[in-house]
């Protein structure tokens, strides 16, 4: 075996074990922030009624502020570990906290707005990390194992809500329930970043903010942006009300079935993807 082949392994060895740690994250990732996404709506509809629109309101506010805030850190810092590690172990008792029974009003809009900016910071984090240390190569397989994790919190929910979990329990513990065991997934998640993400970026490439404006006001981007804009205008608004509408139907059950559903369609075009990258 030549010199070049042998580099050739070590190097598809590499990039396998990587694969799988990534791969191993993001799912944990995303089944714990499944079970944010789908019990908010139900939960605070169901506690808080019309004025659960501010608590939806915060935390559209902190969501791309996360995004924002944890990429510019990076970009100044070159610093993933730490900040890898500071929001994912503030996002368990933030959800936790979220979802409690008896959270008053105004801490539920606290709590939504934190949430919201940690979940977006260290998805940013995350990110940034599996491009760089994967090449692209296999970003869209390990990004593909969040869908599945998303998909897996609902299945085990939805059998849960079933056939095991009382259903005569108080709304507002029936609603929470499955939002706070995904915080708790929330430490397997930590604990695996212990073990993945780099301590620094590679790429030392500088960002510079006015050139971003002026690429983003050319045609094409600007109406790939517009579109963009539409798109999440609509989905969010199907988003925040559609889950509550569910579970009036038939409970929280009926909630974790429709995005089952919802999830199977969109797992196959995350296959088709990372077929691409190879």
């Amino acid at each position: 075996m030549n010199l070049n082949r042998i580099k050739k392994l070590n190097f598809n060895l590499y990039s396998n074990k990587k694969i799988l740690y990534y791969f191993l994250i993001y799912f944990f990732c995303y089944f714990g922030l499944g079970a944010y996404f789908v019990s908010l709506s139900p939960h605070m509809i169901q506690r808080f009624g019309a004025d659960a629109k501010y608590i939806f309101l915060s935390g559209q506010i902190g969501y791309p502020l996360g995004y924002f805030i944890s990429g510019w850190l990076s970009d100044k810092t070159k610093r993933l570990r730490f900040f890898g590690y500071l929001f994912s172990f503030l996002l368990i008792p933030s959800q936790y906290m979220l979802f409690e029974p008896d959270l008053n009003f105004y801490g539920a809009i606290l709590f939504s707005g934190i949430v919201r900016f940690l979940f977006a910071a260290n998805i940013q984090i995350l990110q940034i990390a599996a491009l760089e240390e994967l090449q692209y190569l296999g970003f869209s397989i390990s990004r593909a194992a969040g869908t599945f994790g998303f998909f897996c919190m609902q299945i085990i929910m939805f059998i849960l809500e079933l056939f095991f979990l009382k259903s005569e329990i108080p709304l507002a513990i029936e609603g929470s329930r499955g939002g706070q065991l995904g915080a708790w997934v929330h430490i397997i998640t930590f604990f695996i970043a212990l073990f993945v993400l780099p301590d620094k970026r590679k790429s030392e490439s500088p960002y510079y903010f006015k050139l971003v404006i002026k690429l983003s006001l050319q045609s094409n981007i600007s109406i790939f942006f517009i579109l963009s804009f539409l798109y999440y205008f609509s989905y969010q608004i199907i988003d925040f009300y559609l889950g509550a509408y569910y579970r009036e139907l038939g409970g929280m059950k009926y909630v974790y079935l429709s995005w089952i559903l919802a999830v199977i369609v969109e797992m196959p075009f995350f296959s088709f993807n990372s077929k691409n990258y190879y």
